[in-house]
């Protein structure tokens, strides 16, 4: 009878084993000790060891580092997307961590019931509201969902916010940097706050507290960037010259971006700002500021373009056979119209037509250079393309444009 107790309650456990809390903090210190300077500020984090939900502002690949090492050996449960249990090694891990996985930008009822019942136990969820790491040190789309999964747990939130993470790791890189990276604790709401705002009070301080601009807090600080190819991996985010114009153009080498179009030259300096390497170069401050620019003019150019179309030849990955294992499922082309989101060309061997409503769909996860994914109600498929990967961001853009005017027309 014993015995069954003990196995019942082994399956009911939700929070990590001590044992891999304290592995994983040290591990993630040691990880961080080498990759970059950073210094947390926990004053506000040490009344708080159990029973709270902890929001982070998503900037770096790293961040999941930067909550371990922060926390302080206090044992959150992970709340990450399922592309991380593609990886059987990695599954297992989180599987031991007790982290819950959660379905990207689509309903996820059982994850939220997982949250329910970790907070019920006295643990700690650790999520990043925005959902994905943010492309230019800026906060992202932020659904309003999160005001909905507040209050159903109903205990205190708090904010770890890291500064500077995005400069030292930004997404897009290609080259290992080291930068400072500082890092703090808000206490955003607490439970008897929850009862007493109002869904958009709660939205409000809930991204106002994590809402940190990276390249503004540089200007001030002036951190210096260690790295031999500052600019690396930026070409794949510059899909258009603010010069000539042209599409997919950039070229990095080392600190240097070259349109092999119109042979525009651009240079990030130390500081990660962006400088013309003479005075007939044309460039903008930061990425931050190029990327605004460039979504403006596909803005444009998707709603001025009376038979706009984006189709890209991609292979396929999807998870038929089993949840965790992703295979390679065909290859066509992908297509966007003003009507239509669709993919034409081989699944599992078939000949197929597959159609997505765009209308629901909030962003894209994406890996540059690598593939997007488009979620749908009974699963998600990644496309890689074939013949240009710089395309990639372009796809991420147009979705976000696509869900802005959707919002902004009440639909």
């Amino acid at each position: 009878m014993d015995n069954k107790k003990n196995k019942k309650n082994k399956k009911q456990r939700i929070r990590p084993p001590f044992w891999a809390t304290i592995a994983f903090c040290l591990i993630s210190k040691f990880i961080l000790f080498f990759k970059g300077r950073v210094k947390f500020n926990r004053k506000k984090l040490k009344p708080y060891k159990k029973d709270f939900i902890l929001i982070y502002n998503h900037y770096s690949n790293y961040d999941h580092y930067l909550v371990s090492a922060g926390m302080n050996f206090r044992s959150p449960n992970f709340v990450l997307t399922n592309y991380y249990y593609y990886n059987k090694f990695l599954a297992k891990v989180l599987d031991l961590y007790r982290a819950i996985k959660k379905d990207q930008f689509k309903p996820d009822t059982l994850s939220i019931r997982k949250m329910k019942r970790a907070v019920e136990k006295k643990a700690i969820i650790a999520i990043a509201p925005t959902g994905q790491v943010s492309i230019d040190g800026t906060i992202g789309y932020l659904s309003e969902a999160v005001v909905k999964l507040i209050r159903l747990c109903g205990v205190d939130v708090i904010a770890q916010r890291s500064h500077g993470a995005h400069i030292c790791w930004p997404k897009w890189r290609l080259a290992s940097r080291k930068s400072k990276v500082y890092v703090d604790y808000e206490v955003v709401l607490t439970k008897d706050e929850i009862k007493e705002l109002s869904d958009e009070e709660i939205y409000q301080r809930v991204r106002n507290s994590i809402a940190i601009d990276d390249y503004a807090e540089q200007e001030v600080k002036m951190n210096k960037i260690k790295s031999k190819s500052l600019t690396a991996g930026l070409e794949n985010v510059f899909i258009r010259c603010p010069k000539c114009g042209a599409k997919y153009s950039y070229e990095a080498n080392k600190h240097e971006l070259v349109c092999n179009h119109c042979h525009n030259h651009i240079i990030m300096n130390k500081y990660g700002f962006l400088e013309g390497a003479t005075t007939d170069d044309v460039t903008f401050k930061n990425e931050a500021e190029w990327i605004i620019w460039q979504k403006e003019v596909l803005k444009n150019e998707y709603f001025n373009t009376p038979n706009y179309k984006l189709s890209t030849k991609v292979n396929v990955k999807n998870n038929p056979h089993h949840e965790r294992l992703l295979e390679d499922v065909g290859s066509g082309v992908i297509t966007l119209t003003k009507d239509r989101l669709y993919y034409e060309g081989t699944n599992l061997g078939e000949d197929c037509t597959i159609e997505f409503n765009y209308q629901t769909l909030v962003q894209l996860p994406f890996k540059l250079k690598h593939h997007f994914e488009v979620p749908s109600d009974k699963t998600t498929f990644m496309f890689l393309p074939i013949d240009n990967q710089k395309v990639i961001f372009e796809w991420v853009q147009l979705i976000d444009i696509i869900r802005e005017n959707r919002e902004n027309n009440g639909n």
